[in-house]
């Protein structure tokens, strides 16, 4: 009988460490390791597992997240501030007192003489610098959330990948991540337009969204940590044959979480409200929170129900010697 070469491998008297096996025998060589124990990958149609699933997870690798997360957090703030001076330069002047003016309701002849005489000029200097930053900020966030779901699914499997690593994954799938980042920005902003549209249109549309939810959060963590030789679409349609009703629970309980952090974030900007500098550090780190929560709810949902991986971020670890 062959025995496995030497490397490091599970302790067999502890299962929170490697040990090194020489070839013939254990040594006395121990190595913490240096992610949580492994969630099962059979598949559990438990919605609550995605709560200690996720944070779990978050709190075994929140320095690699941290790290991950500081371009998404710099160009997050660069673009409240831009976005800041923007919305003064529309309201501020000429355009702002057409715009209250045409807010009040009634109109006088001295108010149509006003906007007869008015010349407005739209802000468009800061309009050039606002939309390629909230460009750059869409591209990097998407980027960064792909790299946080690559994390946090490889602690998910007791393994750690550098956060270079998991940066260089997710560059790699860069196009996928972008539309599906696109696709999901979309419908929610369709969403939106048709609840303050109409509440027929909303309601009418609502039966799809919810028959649609699964499949989409199905997919955008497939987009960052499944195989990259499958497609995405298919591989959420493939998961969710036969059980989309415990996944709609998931979902439903996904959405909870989200409505907590947005809630949170809506409260941070009211308690700010009257310190502009407090509100875009409040602001940010909240949206810090949110990507990090929602990219390990994601991956907690996928890995639940018995998602395939990536095969970077599964152990390579050979079986035990003994």
């Amino acid at each position: 009988m062959t025995t496995p070469p030497a490397a490091w491998y599970d302790d067999p008297e502890s299962r929170a460490h490697h040990r090194f096996w020489d070839g013939a025998n254990w040594t006395e060589h121990q190595s913490p390791k240096a992610a949580i124990e492994p969630i099962s990958t059979k598949r559990s149609d438990s919605a609550w597992n995605i709560f200690p699933d996720t944070f779990n997870a978050i709190g075994a690798t929140w320095r690699q997240l941290m790290v991950i997360s500081t371009a998404n957090v710099v160009m997050g703030a660069v673009f409240l501030i831009v976005a800041y001076a923007t919305v003064n330069a529309v309201f501020d002047g000429e355009l702002g007192e057409m715009i209250d003016r045409l807010n009040d309701g009634s109109r006088s002849a001295a108010d149509d003489r006003y906007f007869d005489r008015l010349d407005v000029s739209f802000p468009g200097p800061m309009l050039w610098v606002a939309v390629p930053v909230a460009g750059v900020w869409f591209a990097v966030g998407s980027l960064v959330s792909a790299a946080l779901q690559r994390t946090l699914a490889a602690s998910m499997q007791s393994h750690a990948i550098e956060p270079h690593d998991a940066l260089q994954g997710a560059s790699a799938r860069i196009g996928r991540v972008l539309i599906g980042s696109l696709v999901v920005v979309a419908l929610v902003v369709a969403m939106l337009v048709l609840a303050g549209f109409s509440l027929v249109a909303f309601l009418v549309s609502l039966p799809v969204v919810i028959f649609a939810a699964p499949y989409a959060l199905a997919t955008y963590p497939a987009i960052a940590v499944a195989p990259r030789d499958q497609r995405p679409i298919a591989q959420a349609r493939k998961l969710l044959k036969g059980r989309w009703l415990a996944a709609a629970r998931q979902c439903l309980v996904y959405a909870v979480l989200w409505f907590v952090t947005v809630f949170c974030g809506m409260l941070t900007v009211q308690f700010f409200a009257t310190n502009l500098w407090a509100a875009i550090v409040g602001l940010t780190v909240t949206m810090l929170v949110q990507n990090i929560v929602l990219s390990a709810g994601l991956v907690a949902l996928w890995i639940g129900s018995g998602g395939p991986l990536d095969s970077d971020l599964i152990p390579r670890a050979a079986d035990s010697p003994t």
